[in-house]
């Protein structure tokens, strides 16, 4: 890769995805949002070439046309309602929480919305006035003080697989339980409905309360 920066080229890294094969609420999504931030730099023109492995280059990602339906930016000054913004980071695959410590992550304070894009090396704090985007600045993730101003942020996915929801998720998986047929079927459907059980958990406990606690009017 350094010798395509001497050619005058901008290369990314784009990395294998890492699996793992074992069920894991904490399974960690580093490749992935690596992955996703090496595709958006592309897609945006950051970066002119793509450095991958073979393995990488074979494996399945996000479509192009789905990766610029699910990015998009703030800048100061946009009218735009958290409302807006927050249903358009969950259906990029973010995760609600109390405080941001890591990407694809974002928390919502009054009028204070913190996110972690994963296609950003900082996460970022923007102020609302009202609809308006008062302010937008990164801080740093330790001591969640402010650091440098910035007029603009593009936020892409932090997921390669996509749905409109999770509840929807849920039903492609229960008709794939439905044609499931062998020796170990049984078990097969038990895990199955296990991980469509647990989607449908994780929009009761962190999505609902957040629409009822910021958003519901």
């Amino acid at each position: 890769m350094s010798f395509l920066l001497t050619l005058g080229t901008t290369a990314q890294f784009f990395p294998a995805r890492d699996f793992n094969f074992q069920a894991s609420e904490s399974s960690s999504k580093e490749y992935e949002q690596k992955r996703i931030g090496a595709l958006s730099k592309f897609l945006s023109g950051e970066c002119t070439v793509l450095v991958c492995s073979a393995e990488a280059a074979i494996q399945r990602t996000i479509p192009r046309d789905e990766l610029k339906k699910r990015t998009f930016s703030l800048s100061v000054g946009d009218e735009i309602s958290t409302k807006e913004v927050t249903s358009r980071l969950v259906a990029a695959g973010y995760t609600f929480c109390e405080m941001v410590e890591g990407a694809g992550q974002f928390s919502l304070r009054g009028g204070i919305l913190d996110i972690f894009p994963s296609n950003c090396d900082l996460p970022v704090r923007i102020e609302f006035w009202g609809d308006e985007i008062d302010s937008l600045s990164q801080f740093d993730i330790l001591s969640q003080r402010r650091k440098d101003t910035v007029n603009r942020v593009f936020i892409s996915p932090c997921e390669e697989i996509l749905f409109e929801s999770n509840e929807i998720f849920a039903e492609k998986i229960e008709e794939l339980i439905k044609n499931i047929r062998g020796k170990n079927s049984a078990k097969v459907k038990e895990a199955l409905q296990k991980d469509a059980d647990n989607l449908r958990c994780i929009t009761a406990i962190s999505v609902c309360p957040f629409i009822k606690k910021h958003i519901a009017k």
